[in-house]
Parts: C-alpha cells; sequence; structure tokens
C-alpha cells in the first residue's frame, strides 16, 4: 500500500491540510507530521540548538497523526529520519492558505516542506490555494489529488518537488492545468510604522502589491486567470547563467593579489 507523508505551514488543524487528507486516504495510507502551530513564510528554517517537542493524537479514523513543536522542513526531517519504521512513496505539503508564486516560493514553509522531501530523496509536492471569495478547500484537494495521480503513474527522477497552485474558484470554473515556471514579478512591499511610548519604533509588514505581470505563461498571470498551475521546483540556488562569465575572470592572479598586498609585497 502506497503511504503518503502529509504537511503543512497552516497547522495541524488547518482545514487546508483536513481536507488534503480526507482525498488522499483514497490513494493510499496517510500519516501526517504537521506543525502545532501556524508557520506561515517562516521558509525553509529549522531548529537548531534545541530540542524538538512531538505530540501523538489520533484522528477520527483512530490513525496517528503527529503534531510537532518545529517547523515543516522540521517535520519533513523527522519523518523521514525515522519517526516511523515504515517509510514513504511521496511527501504532500497542504494545502496551504493562499498562494505560493513568484517570490513567494522562497518564503512559504509550505513550499520548503516539499524542498526538504526533495533534498531528502523523496518525491514532494506543496498545493497552495488562491485566496479569494470562491477558494474551494474541497475543490482544491480534489485537484491535488488528480495530479497526484498523474505524477505517481510517471517515472520522476530522484529528489523532485513540484509547487501547485490552485485558483479561488468552483471546480467547475478552473480552465485547466497548465505547467509554468516560476513567475519573476517583483512585490511592492507596504510597512506599517507606530511610534511607541518607550521611544521605540514598531513596524509591521501590511501588504503586498503586484507589480504587472512580465508573462502571461508564467504561474502568477495563469493563476490570475483561472488556471491550476504546476511548477518544477529545485532547493538549487545556483544562477547558472553567470557560472561560465564569472569563470573568465583571472581570479588566480586577483587572488595572489590580495595575498602579496596582505603581505605588504609589490604587486
Amino acid at each position: 500500500m502506497m503511504h503518503i507523508l502529509l504537511t503543512n505551514d497552516d497547522g495541524i488543524e488547518a482545514p487546508g491540510l483536513l481536507a488534503l487528507r480526507q482525498e488522499l486516504v483514497s490513494l493510499g495510507k496517510v500519516t501526517v507530521v504537521a506543525p502545532e502551530e501556524e508557520c506561515s513564510g517562516i521558509g525553509h528554517s529549522i531548529t537548531l540548538g534545541s530540542s524538538i517537542i512531538l505530540r501523538k493524537a489520533r484522528d477520527e479514523e483512530g490513525d496517528l497523526r503527529y503534531a510537532v513543536e518545529g517547523t515543516p522542513a522540521d517535520c519533513v526531517k523527522i519523518a523521514l529520519g525515522g519517526l516511523l519504521e515504515e517509510s514513504f512513496d511521496i511527501v504532500v505539503s497542504g494545502i496551504n492558505w493562499g498562494a505560493n508564486a513568484g517570490m513567494n516560493l522562497l518564503y512559504s514553509g509550505t513550499v520548503a516542506a516539499a524542498l526538504e522531501a526533495a533534498y531528502s530523496g523523496s518525491l514532494g509536492v506543496a498545493a497552495s490555494l488562491e485566496r479569494g471569495p470562491q477558494a474551494d478547500f474541497g475543490a482544491a484537494a480534489q485537484t491535488t489529488r488528480f495530479i497526484l495521480e498523474i505524477f505517481l503513474k510517471r517515472k520522476l527522477p530522484r529528489r523532485c518537488a513540484f509547487s501547485i497552485n490552485i485558483p479561488a474558484r468552483p471546480l467547475k470554473e478552473i480552465k485547466g492545468i497548465r505547467i509554468s515556471p516560476q513567475s519573476t514579478e517583483f512585490f511592492q512591499e507596504a510597512f506599517r510604522h507606530t511610534s511607541l511610548p518607550d521611544g521605540r519604533e514598531e513596524i509591521s509588514l501590511i501588504g503586498q502589491n503586484d507589480g504587472p505581470l512580465a508573462s502571461g505563461a508564467s504561474e502568477s498571470a495563469l493563476l490570475s486567470q483561472g488556471f491550476v498551475t504546476v511548477t518544477p521546483i529545485t532547493f538549487d540556488l545556483t544562477q547558472k547563467a553567470l557560472l561560465a562569465r564569472l569563470k573568465k575572470w583571472s581570479w588566480a592572479r586577483r587572488f595572489q593579489e590580495l595575498v602579496k598586498r596582505s603581505q605588504n609585497l609589490p604587486l
């Protein structure tokens, strides 16, 4: 039987996680290992220098689930690092409340969990639902399961991860599924500054305004048009386009200049 690890960054009681679990049980055994509390925007941080508390509980079906006082990446590390004697066939993270497109991929704990799974050698999938009055976790969970079934029928490479974004529309109004690159549009962020009585200043990030969409093929543009987007992602942050250019620079000669300068030798 297939064994699915389910996690998120909205917390173990989040409606998106509960809706997705209800759909995934038709694919196999689902084990939930998720943060005790919401960890939105925590990115790929992990707990270092202190212990992590784990709480066991049973869901309505009697299956064990694990609440972790840590981050989404912690949850995946703990689960894949021997929490159970069984192994996992796939790691699914979500459903996040709010789309994770563009620069949000760097900040998202939901996406970090999928990347942590890929880094550990598993298939990782992050699913996020766009916010809006018509957002439907049930429809998003059905869509995610449908895409997972396609992934599981194909032979994908190891250390593979995907980010799925689902529009805030009823299922019948979603236009389809598009494979798309990560958006490169930048946000214009707004901050609120408040002076405190003791002379300190309180600064709050209160919103992000999207700039103009640069490409109709990007995930942000397609999502706004009503498409589900699927983006293959990786933990390799290398700017490959600059590698060859940088290698042409005279690094050895310049470093020798540094050595000589440190010894007060003539260049």
